[in-house]
């Protein structure tokens, strides 16, 4: 009794979550943009619901305003066509703030001429519109149209000039930087010089900013010395960030050494760019700063970025720093994700000197960044077998589980023949993952002398889980026809799984031997073992034969008389 009443209480709380949670969140998903309103838009509407729709635009309710656009865009032709009217001609502020925000959508992006042409006509006029919002909404939708596969057709590049023109003389900032975000998502030359004059002069750090991340989309270095004159001198961090990236993009190396001195910006994202930037151009004389400076700098993005642009450059004098940096410990738990960058580049050069700081991170690092240095050794190959097979020896560590799963799985992935006996010796381990990727690599190596082990397991310790045996029979699977005398003997084991996987094995080996030990299979009183028998078999059959197998469901009898036949016919 105490225990029903227990569970309705229980029920009444979970039911009164979810409906605070339906009143909170419901205003959340009925009011924004893009693909999530889509659900809330299931009615179909018509022409004659247009007027209604158009006088909605009014609304004081923005949520109203927001919804009868949308539907207005979702209703193809007509409904836009709408739009472009109440924007071209509407004397209300809000109701053409609203219809230019709608003419935004992925029905419209998708629209063909003669609506599309009108459609910029009506953004470009938007351009020059009294209304701050209205000119904003408009630059943010030529900004979103910008699309390589979009642009390219004089009606749209004819956009250039009126955004170059609230770029330089717009009174409201906003409009500014979409009208510069616009100009470098079009990439147009005819954008060069007024976005290099509005990355210098514009008195708005936004700006300024924009202008910086457009003109690496131009490309055309004629930018270059405006863009590194930012980024060493710019007092907004926005800003020399946008040319640091602006100047990797370019990839023009005399931005090298600029970039080289924005390694020591004050800002941690500035530096971050600048590495990821130096990465980009590929010039070894960055090298020398970028272990100097960006590997030891506090922040861990900046090492990350350093790592990769380290890794690109490709020059071995980088891997012993990364060397060090795989193997701090002392720093915050989120340098986690800075030595695995490091584990990464060490992996692209190959260089077995970088195997034993590798397998101490291995066996070091938190669970889930394991994977990271585990990858590195497989790159790295057969000069990293010896650390990885000391690292399936149990070590007293309550995370050593997780080390001992990825050295199995590194030593399965180089496929060394030299790691077939400490994967052996792995075999008794107790952690049923640990044995998992333990058969897993000696059936990837397919060395014969793991069949004996393996099949011992699987005789001898009733405590292995199911799965872990699929494991290993699958390992004998991929050794192939070598295995097949034992795969024979374990199909009378006595306990129906390892019966029913060592049929399914024999199936995919596809020995001879194993058809008249499968056919008596099919008398097991198991139906999976008989099932997964007579799916072996068909896998012995000619097409023909197996369909009709398959559509006469032929019996113990059958599979019998086929296989005589087949034995008179062989040769």
């Amino acid at each position: 009794m105490l225990e029903s009443t227990h569970q309705t209480s229980e029920l009444k709380r979970k039911a009164a979550i979810i409906l605070i949670l339906g009143v909170i969140l419901t205003p959340c998903l009925t009011f924004g943009q893009g693909d999530v309103s889509s659900t809330l838009v299931k009615e179909t509407y018509t022409e004659e619901d247009i007027p209604r729709l158009v006088e909605e635009l009014h609304s004081e309710d923005p949520q109203v305003r927001y919804k009868a656009s949308y539907r207005l865009n979702g209703m193809g032709g007509p409904g836009i066509n709408a739009l472009i009217q109440v924007a071209s001609e509407e004397p209300d502020t809000i109701a053409r703030k609203e219809a230019v925000r709608g003419l935004y959508s992925r029905a419209v992006i998708c629209l063909k001429t003669p609506i599309d042409s009108a459609l910029v006509a009506v953004l470009i006029t938007a351009l020059r519109d009294s209304c701050t919002g209205v000119r904003i909404e408009a630059a943010s939708n030529l900004k979103f149209r910008a699309t390589p596969s979009r642009w390219g057709t004089s009606q749209e590049y004819s956009a250039v000039e009126p955004l170059i023109d609230v770029l330089l003389h717009d009174d409201n900032g906003e409009a500014r930087i979409e009208a510069a975000e616009a100009l470098g998502a079009i990439r147009d030359e005819r954008a060069l010089p007024p976005l290099i004059d509005a990355m210098t002069n514009d008195q708005r750090d936004g700006v300024r900013s924009s202008a910086a991340y457009a003109l690496g989309n131009i490309p055309d270095n004629r930018s270059v010395y405006a863009l590194i004159h930012t980024v060493l001198n710019d007092e907004y961090y926005g800003a020399r960030r946008g040319a640091a990236v602006s100047l990797g993009k370019l990839r023009d190396r005399r931005a090298v050494e600029p970039l080289i001195s924005a390694l020591l910006d004050s800002e941690g994202w500035v530096r971050m760019v600048a590495a990821e930037a130096l990465g980009n151009i590929g010039d070894s004389c960055a090298v020398d700063a970028l272990i100097m400076s960006a590997l030891e700098d506090d922040f861990y993005s900046v090492v990350i970025d350093a790592a990769e642009a380290l890794g690109k450059i490709g020059d071995n004098r980088a891997v012993a720093p990364l060397c060090k940096v795989v193997v701090d410990f002392k720093r915050t738990f989120l340098f986690s994700e800075a030595r695995c960058a490091a584990a990464k580049q060490l992996g692209k050069f190959g260089d077995p000197a970088a195997v034993e700081p590798l397998a101490q991170a291995l066996a070091r690092e938190e669970p889930k960044k394991k994977c990271c240095h585990a990858m590195a050794l497989v790159q790295i190959g057969e000069p990293a077998v010896p650390a990885l097979a000391k690292l399936l020896i149990p070590q007293d560590d309550e995370y050593n589980m997780f080390t001992r799963r990825e050295a199995a799985f590194a030593l399965g992935d180089i496929g060394d023949t030299a790691a077939v006996e400490p994967l052996i010796e792995a075999l008794d381990d107790e952690d049923f993952d640990v044995l998992n990727r333990v058969a897993e690599a000696l059936g990837k190596i397919g060395d014969c002398r793991a069949i004996g082990p393996i099949v011992y397991e699987l005789e001898s310790n009733r405590w292995l889980i199911n799965r872990t045996r699929w494991f290993m029979i699958e390992a004998l699977a991929e050794i192939g026809e070598p295995s097949v005398t034992a795969l024979l003997g374990l199909l009378s084991h006595d306990d129906y799984y390892i019966r029913g996987e060592v049929a399914d094995a024999l199936g995919e080996i596809g020995d001879r031997r194993a058809v008249e030990p499968l056919i008596e299979a099919l008398k097991d009183k198991n139906g999976f073992v008989a099932a997964n028998a007579y799916r072996a078999l068909q896998g012995f059959c000619e097409p023909a034969d197996a369909q009709e197998a398959r559509e006469e469901n032929w019996g113990y009898r059958d599979w019998r008389r086929w296989w005589r036949k087949k034995e008179r016919n062989s040769p």
